[in-house]
């Protein structure tokens, strides 16, 4: 996707086909939804540092027991936020919390806990 944006912005406007103008539209709509959706869950956890090393330290940064953490992470739920390397353990906090939230809407059997139906 990057090398069809590298090759659409060295293209002349002029010569470009309308299929790869379409496309380079697209590709740049794309690119500012993912910013704004950044930016956006930047905004959500403004009390929150991005990052801390520890399961005690996210435990108190979420005001959790660290007995929940390790269970959390025993269980693998926080895998996509933890990046390990031997006993240091960092937590993307963010990630934590996107996770939790989640989590929070799936009931028993992972099937979500609120229907939509009227």
């Amino acid at each position: 996707m990057k090398n069809n944006m590298e090759i659409l912005s060295n293209k002349s406007v002029a010569t470009m086909t309308g299929h790869e103008l379409l496309e380079l539209f697209q590709l740049l709509q794309d690119r500012q939804k993912e910013s704004r959706v950044e930016k956006q869950s930047m905004n959500d956890y403004l009390g929150f540092p991005r990052f801390v090393t520890g399961i005690k330290e996210l435990a108190r940064v979420l005001n959790i027991s660290v007995s929940t953490v390790n269970r959390w992470k025993s269980d693998g739920l926080l895998d996509e936020a933890t990046y390990q390397n031997g006993k240091f353990v960092l937590f993307d906090v963010y990630g934590v919390l996107d996770i939790l939230r989640v989590s929070n809407q799936k009931g028993k059997y992972n099937q979500p806990k609120y229907s939509n139906k009227i």
